[in-house]
């Protein structure tokens, strides 16, 4: 991944049972990933979720590996 803002693109948030999770879409592959607070099978974790509902104006923070990461 040459950047991980480049290349994923935030699709959803939304609050289960009131803990937050993610969807990200690979801009390229169009291959989705659900984001939480547990590292899913890529080791990515969810550390932050906008509570808006508009997914306009959406933003999350993750970790991406060591790397921390904003997306909206």
């Amino acid at each position: 991944v040459v950047s991980f803002e480049e290349t994923y693109l935030l699709t959803g948030v939304a609050h289960v049972e009131g803990k937050p999770l993610a969807t990200l879409m690979n801009k390229e592959t169009k291959q989705r990933f659900v984001v939480s607070e547990e590292p899913n099978s890529q080791g990515w974790r969810l550390a932050e979720a906008s509570t808006t509902n508009d997914v306009h104006e959406a933003a999350v923070k993750l970790y991406f590996g060591d790397e921390e990461v904003y997306l909206h």
